[in-house]
């Protein structure tokens, strides 16, 4: 019993002589102000929450409450900020790839209502050279299309 008591008690006695260290009272307003949320910080770290804490002067305990609370909903804010971010970035890729497909099909309508145009019969009529140019045309206008 003994050896665990030492086990569990060895951080608090590490912390207590830092502290000690720096002469600073465990009991002082600065103190419990300046120490309780990186205390919770480390708790929730170790998986240890929820807890209670007990402060006897209301004052001090209001002031905690609230120093908590604000502090948590900064950080709250600028988490969903860094998010925020993120999903600017997927919304304006989608919106990327939306506008290349679009492209891509407007060019694909274009060349069938070029080819559509151009009957079998005028095919037929195009010299060698011309129908060489068309598809020169074509394969440039694909190639585009695929870069």
């Amino acid at each position: 019993a003994e050896l665990v008591l030492d086990q569990l008690a060895a951080p608090v006695r590490d912390r207590l002589g830092a502290i000690s260290e720096r002469k600073e009272s465990i009991a002082s307003r600065h103190f419990v102000s300046r120490y309780v949320l990186p205390l919770f910080v480390d708790l929730a770290r170790e998986d240890k929450l929820p807890c209670v804490a007990f402060c006897l002067d209301p004052n001090l305990c209001e002031a905690l409450a609230l120093r908590i609370v604000e502090t948590l909903e900064r950080l709250e804010k600028a988490a969903s900020e860094r998010e925020g971010g993120e999903a600017e970035k997927r919304r304006v890729t989608k919106m990327a790839l939306k506008a290349s497909k679009l492209v891509k099909q407007m060019q694909n309508r274009r060349r069938n209502k070029k080819e559509k145009t151009l009957s079998g019969q005028q095919k037929k009529q195009l010299t060698h050279d011309q129908q060489a140019r068309l598809h020169d045309a074509r394969v440039a206008e694909q190639q585009r299309a695929d870069a």
